[in-house]
């Protein structure tokens, strides 16, 4: 796999997310080199159990940091595709944070949005960064525990390992967010998320908090810059009219959701709306927020997956070939409703009904949540990315990757909303030839390293293509005519007939 896929699909949007909330303070670029001045204001960092220290990951300038990147670039590529699965250090390296984030920063009285911080001198700039910054991954707790779709959970054991960082996971219903003796709800639900945070770290200062979609209308501590993740969105008035939100930056899994939902005229008209809203049901607070309200930034926030997870299988023998370490010659994955998914239904049914041949088969869809029984939970604002109440999804996503890697070629779509979905990256890293319809965002990526399909194929044209596509994977050459072909004499206008031809 090329590195520029392989960077891709890697779970680094961290750093992402670091990057752009540096424009949203300063609206420059600050350089990598520089770090943070000498004013920047101190914030105290949790010690306490409850705190994903990175006790594996001591702290480093960043000359170390180059140096020992440069080590495990130059030493560890072939014990990375030699080892299954992969860790390859080489394939992202941590840039340095942002440095706006460690300066001294304010919110606009009226609007809620952040001032330019001042841009400090790139001369001399010091070489240590002066703390960690504090990110909490706010998310529900039976979220955690059931949801199939990880990808919020990837980002933050891609987090974890981040040597100037110290993660937290906390939101509702877990430990501590239900308090017998705190003071109720007078202020709203707003100001109440606030102070709960308050009350279950007393002494931590955020620095970025990072929800999930939601976390619609809940205010959140506004000494951090506050970041919503959007995913699917399959109901376009649904969605826009529950971003009544609070947040300084939105991240959209898909790069078309942004434009076809939160272009400025859009959002006006819908902040107009909860205006409105607000002022009929009487809540003062809600209206004079969304009266000063300006659009946040927006960004493009894409799919990921692990490679601990998803990576080809290793050579059992040193004459064994790809073909022969995939049993499985086709195979459709994902969820088949024809109202999102028609090629997907198609194949199935294609399938089912054997006009779909050559061994295709079809995996089984556990789902989008797993249920479980509650179980003791973890202290307060702890993460473990083997907690072992979340084994059951960890096993199902396991079971999955093993299939991906036991066959050659993965089917599916993009949906009808033609997006890059995660299984196109968790099929590329798999090692498997991916069969779908092409999605509209990042299509120069996707273009050349997919068979492409058409969302209204027949099941018999589905079946020639895996059909071809199938005996070139396994080493077949020549020519094929599914349809028959006689090779007699034909007559040319100009130039000689066939070799065989008088």
């Amino acid at each position: 796999m090329s590195v520029s896929i392989r960077t891709l699909v890697a779970c680094v949007i961290v750093l992402q997310l670091f990057l752009l909330f540096s424009a949203t303070f300063n609206s420059l670029w600050i350089s990598d080199r520089e770090a943070a001045s000498s004013t920047a204001p101190s914030s105290t960092s949790s010690t306490s159990n409850n705190t994903f220290q990175n006790s594996n990951q001591p702290d480093q300038t960043d000359t170390d940091l180059d140096a020992d990147y440069d080590t495990l670039l130059n030493n560890a590529v072939k014990r990375c595709f030699d080892s299954q699965p992969r860790p390859c250090p080489f394939d992202y390296k941590w840039a340095p944070l942002p440095h706006s984030l460690f300066q001294t920063r304010k919110r606009n009285d009226s609007s809620g949005h952040w001032l330019p911080v001042p841009q400090t001198s790139s001369v001399n700039p010091p070489q240590n960064q002066p703390r960690k910054l504090n990110v909490l991954y706010y998310t529900t707790h039976s979220n955690l525990l059931t949801v199939m779709d990880r990808f919020f959970y990837d980002e933050i054991d891609a987090a974890i390992t981040h040597p100037h960082l110290n993660v937290f996971l906390w939101g509702p219903h877990f430990p501590g967010w239900n308090d017998p003796d705190s003071v109720g709800e007078e202020t709203g639900l707003s100001e109440t998320v606030e102070l709960k945070l308050k009350r279950v770290f007393p002494e931590v200062v955020f620095d970025i908090v990072y929800m999930m979609d939601w976390n619609y209308g809940s205010r959140l501590p506004r000494e951090a810059v506050l970041v919503m993740t959007l995913g699917d969105c399959h109901n376009t008035t649904i969605c826009v009219n529950q971003m009544d939100t609070y947040e300084d930056v939105i991240g959209l899994r898909y790069a078309g959701e942004i434009m076809d939902l939160f272009r400025p005229d859009q959002w006006v008209a819908s902040n107009q709306r909860k205006i409105a809203e607000k002022k009929a049901k009487g809540n003062v607070t809600a209206y004079n927020y969304l009266k000063n309200r300006e659009m946040p930034f927006f960004f493009h926030h894409t799919d990921c997956a692990p490679e601990s997870v998803f990576y080809p299988s290793a050579r059992k023998t040193p004459n064994e070939t790809w073909a022969d370490s995939r049993p499985y010659n086709a195979q459709l994955f994902g969820f088949v409703w024809d109202g999102l998914y028609p090629l997907r239904h198609t194949i199935r049914e294609g399938i089912h009904h054997k006009k779909i041949g050559h061994g295709a088969i079809t995996y089984t869809h556990p789902g989008y949540d797993y249920t479980l029984p509650n179980t003791t939970a973890l202290p307060p604002g702890h993460y473990d990315p083997f907690d072992p109440r979340t084994k059951p999804v960890r096993d199902q996503r396991s079971a999955y990757a093993t299939a991906l890697r036991q066959t050659k070629i993965c089917m599916f779509d993009s949906s009808t909303l033609q997006k890059a979905i995660r299984k196109f990256h968790e099929s590329f890293m798999s090692g498997c030839v991916v069969a779908a319809n092409l999605p509209i965002e990042m299509e120069d990526i996707f273009r050349d390293v997919v068979i492409p399909l058409r969302l209204d194929m027949t099941a018999e044209e589905v079946d020639r293509l895996i059909e071809v596509a199938g005996r070139v994977v396994s080493g077949e050459r020549g020519y094929w005519f599914p349809f028959g072909y006689s090779a007699t004499c034909r007559k040319y206008p100009w130039g000689d007939s066939a070799m065989w031809c008088p």
